[in-house]
C-alpha cells in the first residue's frame, strides 16, 4: 500500500514515550488538532485516533464528522474506557475499533495500532474488491448486452457498423475505424477497410478499400504480429516503433488524433480476422472535437480497463463476424448453386449436377437421386435416376424403377415427407418401418455407414424426388476404401449440414420442375416452328424439306467456322445458343412465303394457266374465223356465173386456208415455247412480239390483237417466269419473314433469328434484297444461309419452273456467285471442303 499510517491522539493521551518506536513502523503520531485534521479531508492516508472520553464529549460537529464516521480509512481507539463507559458523542460499538485502558503497555499499544491498520487494509481491500466486482459485474452485463445484439444482427454491413458503434460506447472514443482480413483471387492476404464513425466529423464517409498487409501502418501491424497498439498521443510515437501514423485524414478535415487503441480481433480459434481501432478516448460523451484545445483538455489515453474491455468485445465481435461471414459464405455458396442449377438446361446434366453440389457442400463420398413419376398403368413409383461414388469412381449404373412403399428408405421419404438421418445405417432402429439393403455394399465390397435422405419439395410443397446423401467425410479427397478408413473419417449428419441440405435439395426441385417446364415450351416452340414450316411447304410442296436442309447446312457450315484456326474467320466461334439461333433462322428463313399469293408462289410458267387456256380458246376462234373467212369465198365463187370450173377454185382456197391455218399454229406453238422459263433469246422476242401486232376481228366486229399487252408483257419476260411486279412479290417473303419473326418474344439468346433470317438474300456487292447492304454489314450467319439456300434451291427435286441441277454443277453456279462478288468466298471454301452440302442428302 501507498498511505500514509499516522496515528492521531487527544492532546491529553501522552504518547511521546512511544514515538520512536512507532517511527520505526513508519508510523508517524500527530495530535489532534485543527490544522491536522485539514489533511484528513484528503482521505489519502490511513488513520487511527486515540481518543478519550473527555476529548468526545468535547468535539464539535466538523470534528466528529471528520473522526466518529464510520469511513474505509478511519478507525477509532478509545484509551481509558471500556463498554460501560461510553461517550455520549461515540455511544455506537460499530464506531469504536477498540477499547484500551491505562496504564498502557508498550507492546499492547503497539499491538492495538498494528491491529487496527491492519482491519483498516482488510476494509480497504474488501471495498476494492467490492469495487472491482461491481465493475466486473457492469462489465460482463454491458458484454453480454452487446453480444446479444450483435447475435441477433443478421445484416452484414449493420452488423459491422454495431461492432464499431459498441466499441466506441464502452470506451466513450470520439471516432474509429474497422478493418476485416480478406483474402484476393490469388489467395494473397490483404486488409480491407470497411467503415468509419466519427462524432465529430459526423458527414465524413470513407469509400471501402484495400491496403496490404505491413507492419508500416497500424492495423497491418497488429494483424502480424497479434499484439495491440496503444498510444497516449498519436503524433508522438514512441522511438524503434515499425510502424507510423499516417495523418493525411486529419490534415483534410482538420481533425486531432490523439489517443489510440488498435487491437486484434480474434475468433474462437484464436485466427486474427480484423482490426478494431479506437481513436480519442473522452472524458465527456457528447464533447465534439472541433479544436486543438478542446482535444487537449478533453482527449484521455486507453487505460488497462478499457483496454480489457475491448479486448473481450473484440473477441465476441470476432466470434460473431466470423459466423455471419460463414453464414454468407454458405448462402453465397447456395446462391451460386442455384444460379448454377438454373442455368443448366440439359435435364440429365442438371440432375447430375444436384447430386454434385448436394455431396459438395456435405462432404459426402457418395449418393443417390430418386424421382417421382406418375403411371396410368403402373400407379406411382420412384425412379432410380443416377449415383455418384467417390470411392467406386467406373461405377456402373442404370436407371430403373422401384415401388413407392414405405420398406424402403426413399421410399419412407417420398410418401412421409420426413428425412431419415443414420449414424449408421447397419444400426437402423428397431421399430422403423424401412431398412437398409445391404446387396450393394456386399457386391462392391463398400461400406455404407452415415445416410441423410430428404425430400425434394417443389414450391408447391409437393414432393418431385428425394436425395440421398451417404457417407459424410472429415477429407473431401479421402477414399473409403476399408472399414478402419470408414470408422475413422465417416461421421454423421449434424443439424447444420441438414440444414444446408434441406436448402439444396429445395432448390433443386424447383430447378427441376422449372427444367422440365423449360423442356415443355421448348417442346410447344419446336411444335410451333415445325407447323410453321409445314404450313409453308403446303403452299408449295415443290419446296417440301427445303427449310429443313437449308437449316441443317447452315447449321453445319457454322460448326466449319467455329472449329477453323486459320483464315479470315478465325476468330468467329458461335456458341451453343448461337448454334440454335441459326437452326431457328435457317427453319423459319421462308415463312413469309405464306403472305406471297399462292399462283404468283408456285408459279410455273410466265403465263398463269388461265391466262394461255384464253389464249388457246383465242386461237381457236381465230381459225374457225379464218375458216368461216375462206368459207365465204367458196360461196362467192359458186355464185359467181363466169365462172365454170369450182373445184380449181376451191382447190386454190383450202390450199391459203391451210397456209392460214398452219401458220395460226405455228404462232401458238411460238407462244407455247416462248412461255417455258427458259432464257428468251431475241429472235423468239421478236416473234412475239410480231405475233402481238396481228390482228383479228371478234363477234362484233371489231379488231383486236392476237395478243393483249397483259399477255405479251409475260412472255416478253427474259428470264424465268416472273415479271418485275411478281418478282417484287416474291421477294416481299423476306420482309413478310421478318415481320413475322420479329413479333415473336424471342429470349436474350435467340434475339437475332429475325434479322439472320432478314438478311439471307442480300449479296456482298450490295445487289440483294431487302437491305441493299454490302460486305459486313451482312451478318455472318445470313452469309452462310445464303450459300445453303441458293446450293438447296439448285439440287433439290424439280420445281415446276427449273430442273433440278447436279451437284457439281449447283457448286459450279456458286462459285460463278463468289467470282461474281455475290457471295462469300471463304465461306463457299468451307462449305465445300468440309462436305457440309453432305449433310442436306443425310437428312433427307
Amino acid at each position: 500500500m501507498s498511505e500514509n499510517l499516522i496515528v492521531y491522539y487527544a492532546p491529553e493521551i501522552e504518547l511521546n514515550p512511544f514515538e520512536s518506536l512507532l517511527r520505526e513502523k513508519s508510523i508517524y503520531l500527530r495530535e489532534i488538532t485543527p490544522s491536522n485534521l485539514e489533511n484528513i479531508k484528503s482521505g489519502e492516508d490511513l488513520n487511527i485516533f486515540l481518543i478519550n472520553n473527555k476529548f468526545a464529549d468535547c468535539m464539535n460537529k466538523e470534528m466528529s464528522e471528520l473522526i466518529v464516521c464510520p469511513d474505509y480509512s478511519n478507525a477509532i481507539i478509545f484509551i481509558n474506557g471500556d463498554q460501560k463507559q461510553k461517550s455520549n458523542k461515540i455511544c455506537d460499538d460499530k464506531k469504536v475499533f477498540l477499547y484500551l485502558k491505562k496504564p498502557i503497555e508498550e507492546y499492547e499499544l503497539l499491538k492495538a495500532i498494528k491491529s487496527g491498520f491492519s482491519y483498516l487494509h482488510s476494509r480497504l481491500e474488501c471495498k476494492r474488491l467490492h469495487s472491482e466486482l461491481g465493475y466486473q459485474t457492469r462489465k460482463l452485463s454491458s458484454l453480454n448486452e452487446i453480444g446479444m445484439a450483435l447475435s441477433a444482427e443478421q445484416d452484414y454491413d449493420k452488423l459491422l457498423d454495431l461492432i464499431l458503434l459498441k466499441s466506441r460506447e464502452i470506451t466513450n472514443c470520439d471516432a474509429g475505424s474497422l478493418y476485416l482480413v480478406e483474402e484476393d483471387e490469388g489467395g494473397e492476404r490483404m486488409l480491407s477497410f470497411k467503415l468509419v464513425q466519427n462524432d465529430t466529423l459526423t458527414n465524413l464517409t470513407l469509400n471501402e478499400h484495400t491496403l496490404p498487409i505491413t507492419k508500416k501502418n497500424m492495423a497491418g501491424y497488429v494483424v502480424i504480429t497479434g499484439k495491440y497498439v496503444n498510444l497516449k498521443d498519436a503524433y508522438n510515437i514512441p522511438e524503434g516503433e515499425e510502424y507510423v501514423f499516417y495523418d493525411e485524414i486529419d490534415r483534410e478535415f482538420n481533425y486531432r488524433t490523439k489517443s489510440m487503441l488498435v487491437i486484434p480481433m480474434r475468433d474462437h480459434n484464436n485466427k486474427i480476422i480484423g482490426v478494431l481501432e479506437l481513436i480519442n478516448r473522452k472524458k465527456a460523451k457528447d464533447v465534439r472535437l472541433t479544436s486543438e484545445a478542446i482535444v487537449d483538455a478533453e482527449v484521455i489515453p486507453f487505460d488497462e480497463k478499457t483496454w480489457g474491455l475491448v479486448n473481450s468485445l473484440a473477441g465476441q465481435a470476432a466470434i460473431v463476424l466470423s459466423q455471419t461471414i460463414q453464414k454468407m459464405y454458405e448462402l453465397q455458396e447456395l446462391n451460386n448453386i442455384g444460379i448454377a442449377l438454373s442455368a443448366e438446361q440439359d435435364y440429365d446434366k442438371l440432375l447430375d449436377l444436384i447430386l454434385a453440389k448436394s455431396r459438395e457442400v456435405t462432404n459426402c463420398d457418395a449418393g443417390s437421386l430418386y424421382l417421382w413419376e406418375e403411371t396410368k398403368d403402373e400407379g406411382n413409383r420412384l425412379i432410380f435416376k443416377l449415383v455418384q461414388n467417390d470411392t467406386l469412381p467406373n461405377l456402373k449404373f442404370q436407371e430403373y424403377a422401384l415401388p413407392l412403399t414405405r420398406t424402403s428408405m426413399a421410399g419412407y421419404v417420398a410418401l412421409t415427407g420426413e428425412f431419415v438421418n443414420l449414424e449408421d445405417v447397419y444400426n437402423v432402429p428397431k421399430d422403423a418401418d424401412y431398412t437398409f439393403n445391404k446387396i450393394f455394399d456386399m457386391k462392391f465390397k463398400y461400406r455404407t455407414k452415415s445416410m441423410l435422405v430428404i425430400p425434394m419439395k417443389d414450391h408447391k410443397n409437393k414432393i418431385i424426388g428425394v436425395l440421398q446423401l451417404i457417407n459424410r467425410k472429415k477429407s473431401k479427397n479421402v477414399r473409403l476404401t476399408s472399414e478402419t478408413i470408414v470408422d475413422a473419417e465417416v461421421i454423421p449428419f449434424d443439424e447444420k449440414t441438414f440444414g444446408q441440405v434441406n436448402s439444396l435439395a429445395s432448390q433443386a426441385a424447383v430447378s427441376i420442375e422449372n427444367n422440365i417446364l423449360y423442356q415443355n415450351i421448348r417442346n410447344l416452340f419446336e411444335g410451333f416452328v415445325k407447323a410453321s414450316v409445314l404450313a409453308i411447304e403446303q403452299r408449295d410442296p415443290t419446296t417440301c424439306g427445303h427449310s429443313e436442309r437449308v437449316s441443317v447446312m447452315t447449321v453445319g457450315l457454322a460448326k466449319l467456322v467455329d472449329r477453323t484456326a486459320s483464315g479470315r474467320y478465325k476468330d468467329a466461334h458461335f456458341t451453343r445458343d448461337q448454334i440454335k439461333e441459326i437452326r431457328y433462322a435457317g427453319l423459319l428463313h421462308d415463312f413469309g412465303k405464306v403472305g406471297v399469293r399462292e399462283n404468283v408462289l408456285v408459279k410455273a410458267k410466265k403465263l398463269y394457266p388461265h391466262d394461255l387456256k384464253f389464249i388457246r380458246s383465242r386461237f381457236d376462234f381465230i381459225k374457225k374465223s379464218t375458216e368461216c373467212k375462206y368459207l365465204e369465198k367458196k360461196i362467192g365463187v359458186i355464185y359467181d356465173k363466169k365462172i365454170n370450173n369450182y373445184q380449181k377454185y376451191f382447190d386454190e382456197i383450202d390450199k391459203e386456208l391451210m397456209e392460214e391455218l398452219i401458220k395460226l399454229d405455228n404462232y401458238l406453238k411460238e407462244i407455247e415455247e416462248a412461255n417455258e422459263p427458259t432464257i428468251l433469246e431475241d429472235e423468239m422476242f421478236n416473234e412475239i412480239t410480231n405475233i402481238a401486232t396481228k390482228v383479228y376481228q371478234d363477234y362484233n366486229r371489231e379488231e383486236r390483237h392476237f395478243l393483249t399487252p397483259h399477255e405479251l408483257n409475260f412472255l416478253s419476260i427474259r428470264k424465268g417466269t416472273l415479271d418485275e411486279e411478281e418478282r417484287l412479290q416474291i421477294e416481299s417473303h423476306v420482309v413478310h419473314s421478318y415481320e413475322f419473326l420479329e413479333k415473336i418474344p424471342w429470349t436474350k439468346e435467340l434475339e437475332a433469328v429475325p434479322n439472320i433470317a432478314y438478311a439471307h438474300h442480300e449479296k456482298l456487292n450490295g445487289n440483294g434484297y431487302p437491305l441493299k447492304i454490302k460486305g459486313d454489314r451482312i451478318p455472318i450467319q445470313s452469309k452462310m444461309m445464303t450459300i445453303a439456300d441458293i446450293y438447296d434451291a439448285l439440287t433439290a427435286r424439280d420445281r415446276p419452273y427449273k430442273k433440278a441441277v447436279p451437284h457439281e454443277r449447283a457448286l459450279d453456279i456458286i462459285g460463278y456467285e463468289v467470282k461474281g462478288k455475290l457471295v462469300d468466298a471463304d465461306l463457299f471454301d468451307m462449305f465445300v471442303k468440309g462436305k457440309a452440302y453432305e449433310l442436306a442428302t443425310t437428312k433427307s
